[in-house]
This record gives structure tokens, sequence and C-alpha cells, in this order.
């Protein structure tokens, strides 16, 4: 095969339920450049990596198997910068988790014509579905209210500090930047939160561009970790995530304002005051850096969703 003007980096683990819609969604793209498909299995007990080695002996020349005999995520270590970035060759890299999948056989296509005509922006997402495999149903991303007259958004640090605009289902990026951004996001902050970290430092390089069209379908699982936990979990997950990137970063205004954001949403879900709450109230207070966040924080930890079962709660334990 020719050179690969983009390499497709897809992630598996246990996914062999999912995983033939996702190859085949990447291998049905009409390109007229060639492509690659770097798959990673993270030594999955189901049949995963029999299917992987499947679609290698079905497209060859394209599809390409990294199998791994033990897990490496629950040694620590990440899976990207080690595994994978070291073997694309593209110009380009697009990132696919294999329990999700493209909807556009011509995704990689429009998006590389812009990259290539755009030569400003170093990445370019679209808009993508949310299936929610519990009720078999199907919701737009969470960013609607950005995207106003059918116009395409310019992704600057500013905006993504206010909204979660993509998914990594939807990023295609210049290769070389985006072995700069995941390896010093996980040399910096290790591998929790990846996708926060490697978009920030990826915005620090340039701004992107995101497209007005829905090619791509985000599956949230009954089974996935992050859909097995409830909302005061994922909120507080969140804002750890922030308070990490913020630490590293402590200039940086915008990641200032997400971390307080996330926190203030974080403590409107706490139910009731008692020590580890309370210690939890102060620590987040202390990032607070004006009078009004401070007195936001209060308001949102005692006058949260539901006023009056709050305020009956909150002086009671657990």
């Amino acid at each position: 095969m020719s050179q690969p003007k983009v390499s497709v980096c897809c992630l598996s683990y246990n996914h062999e339920k999912y995983i033939r819609q996702c190859l085949d969604s990447i291998v049905m793209q009409q390109t007229i450049f060639p492509i690659e498909v770097l798959v990673h299995d993270d030594a999955s007990t189901d049949s995963s990596q029999q299917i992987i080695l499947e679609y290698a002996k079905k497209y060859p020349d394209i599809v390409k198997p990294i199998l791994q005999t033990e897990n490496q995520y629950v040694k620590g270590k990440g899976i990207l910068g080690p595994y994978l970035l070291p073997h694309c060759k593209g110009e380009y890299v697009a990132i696919c988790e294999c329990d999700d999948y493209w909807t556009d056989p011509l995704k990689l296509q429009k998006q590389i014509d812009i990259l290539e005509a755009h030569h400003e922006y170093i990445f370019c997402c679209h808009r993508y579905t949310i299936y929610n495999e519990a009720d078999n149903s199907f919701a737009n991303d969470y960013a609607s209210e950005f995207f106003k007259d059918n116009q395409d958004i310019v992704v600057t640090q500013e905006l993504q500090s206010r909204t979660w605009l993509t998914k990594v289902l939807t990023m295609v990026m210049h290769t070389d930047m985006f072995k700069q951004a995941s390896l010093e996001a996980e040399r910096k902050y290790g591998n929790g939160g990846l996708d926060t970290y490697i978009f920030y430092e990826l915005l620090k390089l340039g701004n992107g561009i995101a497209l007005n069209q829905f090619m791509g379908m985000y599956r949230q699982q009954n089974n996935g970790i992050w859909s097995q936990l409830d909302q005061t979990q994922k909120a507080k997950s969140n804002y750890l995530v922030f308070q990490t990137l913020y630490e590293q970063n402590k200039d940086d205004k915008y990641v200032q304002h997400a971390l307080q954001q996330n926190a203030i949403h974080y403590l409107r879900l706490l139910s009731c005051w008692n020590s580890k709450n309370r210690k939890e109230f102060l620590h987040i207070y202390g990032y607070m850096d004006s009078t009004v966040l401070k007195t936001n924080t209060i308001l949102s930890f005692i006058l949260p969703f539901g006023l009056i079962q709050k305020t009956k709660k909150i002086f009671h334990k657990c």
C-alpha cells in the first residue's frame, strides 16, 4: 500500500458486541487517499481479538492489529503514546473507540478537505449523535446551542472551557501536533481524563474547526464504567479532572473558569452536610477567586436543584 494519508487509531477492550460496526464504518470510508487502521486491543477477555484478526485478514493492506496479552491500562500505562502513535504513518490521525462508530462514508474526506484548505486549523471535528443503550434512545450532542444558523464553529481554548464540544470519535488532527499534545498530556497528567488533557494541550498549539454535520455515533453503554456512575459521581470525576488540569496550569484563566463551573455543578449534587462533604466544600471553596464565585459556591451547596428537599436534608447526616 502507498503511504497512508490518515492513520485511524482504534481502541478496543471487550468490545465484541460493537467492534464489527466500528470497523465496518471505518473501512467503508470513501476517500481519494489511502488510510491505515491501527487497532489496539488491551487484552480483551471476550472475542474482540479474534474479530480484529478476522478484519486484518480481510483487509491486510489497511487493518493492522496491535494485540496485548496483558492489560496495560490496569498497570497504569497509556495506550496512545507507547502503542499507537509510534506506528502512525499518516500525515493526519483520527481516533475511534471500538464501541463508537462513524455514520458518514465521506467523513474523513470532508475533514481532510477542510484541513488541506485551511492551514490555520490544527484539527477538525464534527457533531455526533448519542445512542443510549439502556433505553434504545438517540439524542443530539451536548453543544447544540453553539451551532447557530447552520454554521461551523472555530474551536478555541475559551470555547472549550465553556462547553464540551466534541468527542474523540469526531477528531482528525495533524499527526505531529497530536503526538506532541498526547505525549505532553500523558507526561503531565497521567491517564485519567486523558481526552480533556489532550484537547487542552492541543489547543495550546492552535485552533480547530467543528463542522455542523452529524457524522458519528457515541454509544453510552449499559455496562460501561462511566455509565454505571450516578450523577454525583460523574460530576465529581469531571471536577477532579479539571482540578488536576488547574494544578498544572494555574495561570490559565480558562482552566480556572472550567474548574469553577465543574466544582459548582458537583456541589449542587451533594445531598447533605456531613464531615466528608464539609471537607469537599472547603477544599473547593479555596479555588474560588472572587466574592461572586465564593457566594455562588455557598449557594450551590445550600440551594441546588430542589430547594425545599435540599434545605430539609442539609443539616442531617446522609
